[in-house]
């Protein structure tokens, strides 16, 4: 199917399965607004060529129970792949964008915490991935943190003496974990 795609340079890919958008939950194939919304910020604000971004949908089934009943829903009305299943499916994904675009940008969206972290941690280190909600969420807060900081013209390093509250252990609040600690690493190790 990527080969139906009819531009030939994709520099940005924003791919969601649709499992937790935006704290609602899983809304399955009905998520797709979500690729497209991201992309619309990269085209809008970083000057990305619109016709360089490819919003795409993995539809993995769906756990909810009202669209697995409602005879409209347009998505796999079956429920969510098996751990197994799904891990095969993202890996058949991840080498059909290499074949068709091997340089381009993937960025994974709204992605359930069960499989946020386990895809970032399996393909980081081989492929040019990113996760807004666990990487971008973390260096915002990162970086409102230092800021802070600042402004109370404290140093970078009273970071570590911070008590800090994260509400939530989800992948937004697991990745803001890590990228404080990351953080504390780093002005450490200045």
């Amino acid at each position: 199917m990527m080969f139906n795609w009819p531009h030939d340079e994709v520099d940005v890919i924003v791919v969601t399965d649709g499992s937790r958008i935006l704290g609602l939950g899983d809304l399955g194939s009905n998520g797709m607004g979500i690729p497209i919304g991201k992309l619309t910020l990269y085209v809008a604000c970083a000057g990305i060529n619109p016709h360089r971004v490819l919003p795409v949908m993995l539809d993995m089934g769906t756990d909810n129970p009202d669209l697995l009943n409602d005879p409209y829903y347009l998505g796999m009305q079956h429920p969510r792949l098996g751990e197994d299943d799904y891990i095969a499916a993202v890996d058949e994904f991840i080498n059909a964008v290499r074949e068709r675009f091997p340089h381009a940008f993937i960025q994974f969206e709204d992605f359930s915490s069960n499989h946020a972290k386990k895809l970032l941690d399996r393909y980081r280190h081989k492929e040019l991935v990113f996760n807004d909600d666990i990487q971008g969420t973390a260096a915002t807060v990162l970086s409102g943190v230092l800021s802070a900081l600042k402004v109370q013209k404290r140093e970078a390093q009273d970071l570590c003496d911070l008590k800090i509250c994260i509400l939530g252990g989800g992948s937004a609040g697991i990745g803001v974990a890590q990228g404080l600690v990351d953080g504390m690493i780093a002005i450490n190790e200045e």
